[in-house]
């Protein structure tokens, strides 16, 4: 849930924000290292009036987007108020207050009637990957956006095993838009930011699971072990910017390429003619099944 200014450039290069457009923000995105000359100058390609007197805004946003404050990443600078002072509507969901925020859990929340196809572009940097039922998170994401409007998703895909729950494959995304109906506008990779070594939570948790430090004794033990702890994963994003073209429903998609023998009967059809639908708890799996034995 949080941008380099340099990223926030980027995406008003590929035209993401426009003037007067409704933004959902899924995580209360922070701002990293902006300077106040670029901020002014943002606010300027939307407003040219507001931007005259946002001098004061752009310096005081600049300093609190510092990176470390004492040794502490900070969060004192928000993406909703760039876009705000720009002239754009600007709301976020979060489990904690940020900015214009309204409290949802997305493992279990539903989008609130008055944001149901309401944004023109919904935007989820660094959030879907810490939240168990990514069923939930799509369809929360798919629900909330207008026909026409935008999906923004800037999320792990390798690397960050001490981060989150999930990292992404471009399949992953390219199903979802094959289901959906999305048209893909944009997709590409960022990084490396860092490097991650595999047993970074393995360690962060020994102390939780005593079994796990069995796990970091076989490193001593092992020379595959040690060949494995001495790999660094870089971290890597996938950015993937996708058009909602109809009003249809959310459709879950199903990754079959694996499967070792006959389909469930119905499967495809079921996928196909929209009657699978995931819903806040369970999956659209389990719902088919309870129709078939009926």
């Amino acid at each position: 849930m949080a941008l380099r200014w340099s990223t926030v450039q980027q995406l008003h290069a590929k035209g993401l924000f426009k003037a007067g457009n409704a933004v959902l923000d899924v995580g209360s995105s922070n701002i990293y290292s902006a300077d106040a000359a670029s901020v002014q100058a943002f606010i300027h390609d939307f407003d040219p009036a507001a931007a005259g007197n946002a001098g004061v805004f752009a310096e005081d946003f600049a300093r609190r987007s510092v990176d470390q404050l004492a040794g502490q990443t900070t969060n004192r600078a928000f993406l909703g108020e760039v876009l705000g002072q720009s002239g754009m509507g600007y709301r976020s969901v979060d489990i904690a207050d940020g900015f214009r925020t309204t409290l949802i859990d997305l493992n279990s929340g539903e989008v609130p009637s008055s944001f149901f196809g309401a944004f023109d572009l919904v935007m989820n940097v660094g959030t879907t990957e810490h939240i168990l039922n990514q069923a939930n998170c799509f369809k929360f994401i798919h629900d909330a956006t207008r026909e026409g409007g935008l999906m923004f998703h800037q999320l792990p895909t390798s690397g960050f095993s001490n981060h989150g729950y999930f990292c992404y494959t471009p399949k992953f995304f390219c199903d979802l838009a094959g289901y959906n109906k999305y048209e893909i506008v944009d997709f590409w990779f960022d990084g490396p930011a860092a490097h991650e070594n595999l047993y970074a939570a393995v360690r962060a948790y020994a102390g939780i699971h005593p079994a796990l430090t069995r796990t970091l004794e076989r490193i001593r033990e092992s020379e595959k072990e040690r060949t494995i702890e001495n790999v660094l994963v870089p971290d890597m994003a996938i950015q993937v910017l996708m058009r909602r073209t109809t009003s249809e429903r959310f459709l879950g998609a199903l990754e079959t390429s694996t499967s070792v023998g006959p389909l469930l009967p119905g499967l495809h059809r079921a996928y196909s003619s929209r009657r699978v639908r995931f819903g806040a708890a369970g999956t659209a799996l389990a719902n088919l099944t309870r129709r078939m034995r009926r």
